[in-house]
């Protein structure tokens, strides 16, 4: 599909009139740009929160997307914690990998986007999950930050609570 359609700028623009009309004539919220971009992934890296609600809970968006795109991991791409806990609460699943096996966690991990990498971790995100050149997320951090990540592990797990993927 071509990007320009009208529900990929709609919800690229924020016009949520308009995509209040494409959903009500029925167009297919789920379909995937030649960008192998969702409608639902545009709103995100937009951050028209209010678009990604109105495609998610008027035109079913799928949350977890097609393996190839994953909403949560856009999210966590553009650092937008909001949508995560959104996406969280309407079912997205945490550890969702994308076609190259990259989780939420891992693209955070990329950035170096330590508030969301420790908001991904205390939602449950697993970081032993290998991506398909084998490589975990917290592995992908600087050395400074991978301490610091190491440090609250322990912390967390010392004050009994859980963290996938953790060595108890």
């Amino acid at each position: 599909m071509d990007h320009t359609a009208p529900i990929f700028k709609a919800c690229r623009d924020g016009d949520i009139v308009a995509v209040e009309e494409l959903i009500n004539k029925g167009v297919n919220v789920n379909i995937v740009s030649n960008f192998e971009t969702s409608p639902l992934q545009y709103s995100i890296a937009w951050d028209h929160f209010d678009i990604c609600r109105k495609l998610i809970e008027e035109g079913n968006a799928n949350v977890n997307g097609d393996g190839t795109n994953v909403p949560l991991i856009t999210a966590a791409r553009n650092n937008k914690h909001h949508m995560v806990v959104y996406l969280l609460n309407h079912g997205a699943d945490i550890n969702a990998q994308n076609d190259t096996g990259w989780t939420a966690l891992r693209q955070a991990t990329n950035y170096q986007y330590m508030g969301m990498v420790y908001k991904l971790l205390d939602e449950g995100a697993d970081y032993e999950i290998e991506d398909n050149e084998g490589l975990k997320p917290l592995e992908a951090l600087i050395p400074e930050y991978r301490k610091n990540i190491d440090d609250y592990i322990k912390y967390v797990l010392g004050h009994g609570k859980n963290i996938k993927g953790a060595k108890n």
